[in-house]
C-alpha cells in the first residue's frame, strides 16, 4: 500500500500541474487569436503526447541495447587484457624488414644477405 500512495503523490501532482498549464495555454490561445490558434494548441500536445509514448515504448529497448553493447566491451576488453603478451624473442629479421620470401612487409628494412 506504501508503494502506491508514494507513486500516486508525485504522479498525481505532476498530472495536476501539466493540466493547469495546459488550461492556461489554451486560455491564452483563445484570447489571444480569438479561438482560431486552439487547433494549433491541440495538435501541438497530441503531438507532445505521442511523442513521450513512443520514448516510453523506445528508452527499454534503447536501455537494453546499450547494456548489451556495454556488455561485449567489457568482455572484450577482459579477453584483450588476458591474452598472453606477444613473444619478444622471435629472429627480428623474420618479422621486420622483408619478409623470407623477398616481399616487402610495413616495416622495410634491407634485406639480409643470403636470407632469400
Amino acid at each position: 500500500m506504501m508503494k502506491w500512495t508514494a507513486a500516486i503523490i508525485p504522479g498525481g501532482g505532476a498530472a495536476g500541474i501539466m493540466h493547469g498549464v495546459t488550461a492556461a495555454v489554451r486560455a491564452k490561445s483563445t484570447v489571444l487569436t480569438g479561438g482560431f490558434g486552439n487547433s494549433a494548441v491541440a495538435t501541438a500536445e497530441l503531438g507532445g503526447a505521442l511523442i513521450v509514448s513512443l520514448l516510453a515504448l523506445v528508452a527499454p529497448l534503447a536501455a537494453f541495447v546499450i547494456v548489451v553493447l556495454i556488455l561485449w566491451l567489457a568482455i572484450h576488453l577482459i579477453r584483450r587484457l588476458r591474452r598472453p603478451a606477444r613473444r619478444t624473442d622471435q629472429d627480428p629479421k623474420r618479422t621486420l624488414g622483408r619478409s623470407v620470401c623477398g616481399r616487402l612487409d610495413a616495416f622495410s628494412h634491407p634485406p639480409a644477405r643470403g636470407k632469400c
